[in-house]
């Protein structure tokens, strides 16, 4: 079709091969269309830096290609910042400074995205959001700033958060709790835990974090609140599952 400009067949081939995992030919394709089209190149940065993360993360471990590629997205999440300062630049780039270990330059990405979220509520997802709160929450946890942690995860539980984040968010506010010693907040999270058991098999199959490690947990929080009897509940089915 003469009138459908060349950039845009580019731009079309290169999304098809994104969604392939075709990682080298979609850059390609990007390349290409940030060459033909002359203004508003905010997505096709975007688009070409997915590109570019997705392939550096699918280096194991750190090495030289990774760190290239995943330093060559971030240029062009910094170019879509240049263009239009919005939620998903911060946040795509942040997440990028992460796998890069800038865990100081993550973290103002992550507030900045934050502060961007607040400015226009309503308009970003909410499910988005709590995933941020996620993020940032690894890099408190890692600065062993518990009470900061805790209050996120408080956000997270209550911004109808997606089922992973949800699963994550409780598992680690059961450990914090545990380290601070607040065993009377561990047993209603350990019980939700248990129901979103599927999770876990979906996200994470080889957890130790099991149904059975998850009921000696309740087990034992209760004897730490001195409920013994409801404590001889909970270790009397983990020794039926060891029986069986």
């Amino acid at each position: 079709n003469p009138d459908y400009p060349k950039w845009k067949l580019f731009l079309d081939l290169g999304k098809e091969q994104l969604k392939s995992a075709k990682y080298d030919l979609a850059i390609s394709s990007f390349n290409k269309t940030i060459k033909l089209k002359t203004k508003n190149k905010y997505d096709l940065y975007f688009l070409r830096g997915i590109a570019k993360y997705s392939k550096g993360i699918s280096y194991f471990g750190v090495n030289g290609w990774k760190t290239r590629f995943l330093k060559s997205a971030k240029r062009d999440f910094t170019n879509c910042i240049r263009i239009n300062k919005n939620f998903y630049a911060f946040v795509n780039r942040g997440e990028t400074n992460f796998e890069l270990r800038n865990i100081e330059e993550a973290l103002k990405d992550f507030n900045r995205a934050l502060k961007i979220s607040f400015l226009f509520k309503g308009e970003i997802n909410s499910s988005d959001i709590a995933a941020l709160y996620m993020k940032r929450c690894y890099i408190i946890m890692w600065k062993k700033n518990y009470i900061k942690a805790l209050n996120d995860f408080e956000k997270i539980i209550k911004l109808k958060p997606y089922p992973r984040d949800l699963y994550f968010a409780l598992q680690n506010r059961i450990f914090i709790n545990i380290e601070l010693g607040k065993y009377e907040k561990i047993p209603t999270d350990l019980k939700r835990l248990m129901s979103l058991d599927n999770i876990r098999i979906k996200h994470n199959p080889k957890s130790w974090i099991n149904t059975q490690e998850l009921i000696m947990h309740l087990g034992w929080a209760n004897i730490k609140l001195g409920n013994y009897k409801e404590a001889e509940i909970y270790l009397n089915k983990i020794e039926k599952f060891y029986e069986g």
